[in-house]
């Protein structure tokens, strides 16, 4: 460390963050010189991993807006941060209203149906491949699409139900646009 003016000042922030949360809530942990710097990182970590969700969410919402399976304005990408900011802004704001009025078990369940379904889905695709396009043996993906639908089936209830509400509405919005697009003379993908 020794001489080195950045290094010092980035100890110098670091300790005057976990001093300044130290004092204000110091009394209030067990063990706080331990406890808040393992907060701190907990909550960098989680801070990352949900903007790396609402990053990926974001490019399958970009895909998908493409192809006119959302909204066509949320396929724009930003000029200068080529990012798709504004299914990464529409997304984050789902996500909080989410969050605020559901029960955060609820939501992260709901989260984990969605998550396999889509898993579940990808084998099914993968074990179609033939060929040179094939990778892996077929008795993988069937295995792969089997523990996705045990464990869709070992989520809550109220869970399974919502994502196959969603799933059904998102269904039923994409056969309205084809068969809109196919009566205007124009495809759909």
């Amino acid at each position: 460390m020794g001489n080195h003016p950045v290094l010092a000042r980035r100890l110098n922030t670091g300790d005057a963050v976990v001093i300044g949360l130290g004092s204000m809530i110091g009394e209030e942990v067990i063990n706080p010189r331990k406890t808040i710097p393992r907060a701190i990182v907990i909550a960098l970590g989680i801070a990352v991993a949900v903007y790396a969700i609402i990053a990926g969410l974001g490019r399958t919402s970009l895909a998908m807006a493409r192809e006119a399976d959302l909204p066509r304005w949320l396929a724009a990408v930003h000029p200068r941060f080529n990012v798709p900011h504004r299914a990464e802004l529409v997304l984050a704001a789902v996500i909080c209203l989410i969050i605020s009025v559901a029960d955060l078990r609820g939501a992260i369940g709901f989260s984990s149906f969605g998550v396999l379904i889509y898993y579940l889905v990808a084998n099914l695709a993968a074990y179609t491949r033939t060929g040179e396009h094939r990778r892996y043996p077929k008795a993988l993906q069937l295995a792969g699409a089997a523990a996705c639908a045990v464990l869709a089936a070992t989520l809550p209830v109220g869970s399974v139900v919502a994502g196959l509400v969603m799933f059904a509405a998102g269904i039923l919005y994409r056969g309205v646009r084809l068969r809109l697009g196919r009566d205007n003379g124009t495809t759909g993908s």
